[in-house]
């Protein structure tokens, strides 16, 4: 009797137990088909890119050197970098991204303090130095003085010789790298004039995006050194001095000696030779 009474226990239990696995079965299915599955990617922008604004890149500017020799030249390193979620057109070109080179303030105040001593030594050489030197102060004060003045007297770019049609399509973490080169000579819009040498100093270099407000670089300064003086010349300065010296003799007190040659100056009236005989 209590064997049939185990044994029906027994059996119970493996009943009761292929009922739980069926009914937990679809849930662990269920589970599985969930992640299985990948979300749908969100819906892109339609249509073209547009262009880029401030808010989509970056811009920096570097120099290989903060000197430059005289007759050499400033190679400029300029970084687009795309830092925003959509994807966008810009002209990479150098007219479409320019670099501009202005006088620096320190320069131009130099300027300002050494055209004031021009000023006041031209006053003692006559009405028409005068005249000159209110001519330049009127110009000056139409540019503006100070930082600003200096800041905004375009010295060159690359834009004004330059050739456009470099269209990039930036997106994600692209960066654009360009290298750009300055003889330190200068340029007009349009390249209508002829570049001439803007002279020893240092002067301020951006890099911008045209037609793009705010899409501008920390500036960087660069500075062409003085010419350096040739040897022979300097000699030559050197000697000229000494050789005037050693040329003009002196008499015996230290003062110019008199030409022997020179003929005393002959009295006005000469005495009688009645005189002369007594």
């Amino acid at each position: 009797m209590a064997l049939l009474l185990l044994a029906g226990l027994v059996t119970g239990l493996v009943l009761l137990g292929q009922v739980t696995v069926r009914a937990v079965e679809p849930l662990f299915a269920a589970d599985e088909e969930t992640a299985g599955k990948v979300a749908p990617p969100s819906p892109g922008p339609t249509g073209p890119p547009e262009d880029c604004t401030a808010a989509d890149v970056a811009l920096s500017i570097t120099a290989d050197s903060p000197e430059i020799p005289a007759g050499g030249s400033a190679q400029l390193e300029v970084t687009v970098r795309h830092v925003s979620a959509r994807a966008c057109l810009l002209d990479g070109s150098d007219v479409g991204r320019p670099v501009v080179v202005t006088r620096a303030a320190a320069d131009g105040a130099q300027s300002d303090d050494e055209a004031g001593s021009d000023d006041e030594a031209g006053s003692d050489d006559g009405a028409a130095v005068d005249g000159a030197a209110d001519e330049e102060k009127s110009a000056a004060g139409d540019r503006g003085t100070g930082k600003d003045a200096a800041q905004e007297a375009h010295v060159w770019s690359s834009a004004d010789c330059g050739a456009s049609g470099r269209m990039l399509l930036l997106g994600g973490s692209d960066v654009d790298v360009a290298t750009v080169s300055w003889d330190g000579t200068t340029s007009t819009p349009g390249c209508e004039s002829k570049p001439a040498a803007s002279g020893p100093g240092t002067y301020r270099v951006v890099a911008t995006l045209a037609g793009v407000e705010g899409a501008t670089s920390d500036p960087v300064e660069v500075t062409f050194l003085e010419p350096e003086p040739e040897p022979e010349k300097e000699k030559e300065k050197e000697k000229a001095p000494k050789d005037e010296k050693e040329k003009a003799p002196k008499d015996e007190k230290g003062g110019p000696e008199k030409d022997a040659t020179t003929q005393p100056d002959e009295p006005d009236e000469k005495p009688s030779e009645d005189g002369a005989q007594d």
